[in-house]
């Protein structure tokens, strides 16, 4: 990628223009840097499809720590609940963009509701063995088709 000393706004401009122009990036979901989805003409049922959320950084960076701080992000805002997700996941900066299969992440953010629960515990131990079930092998009947 070719973008050099512009704010962290201005790339995640350029990149929407650039790489997804067949797509709307002009969503948010919550506290996440970037997000890329499919469009919707009209108000529909269910909500709009994300295809990618990713973590900006401007100039050059530690790609590996900008994923890291996306899953940080994605974890503590607990935006695997309130949003369906992305296949993907992914970091980019002005140099580079990496992308990584949102499935790869899905026994962290099982085992960070394990553990949220866990602190809850108003009826927990139900919700962790559903989560523990779903995580260890019911998952793979209920996989994210795109």
């Amino acid at each position: 990628m070719k973008y050099q000393n512009i704010i962290k706004e201005e790339l995640k401009n350029k990149v929407a223009q650039d790489y997804f122009w067949l797509y709307d990036c002009s969503k948010r979901i919550g506290n996440v840097d970037f997000c890329v989805c499919m469009y919707q003409s009209q108000k529909e049922l269910f909500e709009q499809e994300s295809l990618l959320w990713a973590e900006a950084k401007k100039g050059s960076s530690d790609i590996y720590k900008s994923i890291v701080q996306l899953i940080l992000t994605i974890g503590k805002a607990r935006t695997f609940y309130k949003f369906l997700p992305p296949a993907m996941l992914g970091a980019f900066d002005g140099e580079k963009i990496a992308f990584i299969p949102y499935s790869d992440f899905f026994d962290i953010f099982c085992d960070l509701a394990i553990t949220h629960y866990r602190r809850v515990k108003a009826d927990a131990e139900k919700r962790i063995k559903s989560i523990e079930q779903f995580k260890d092998g019911g998952f793979q009947n209920f996989r994210f088709i795109r």
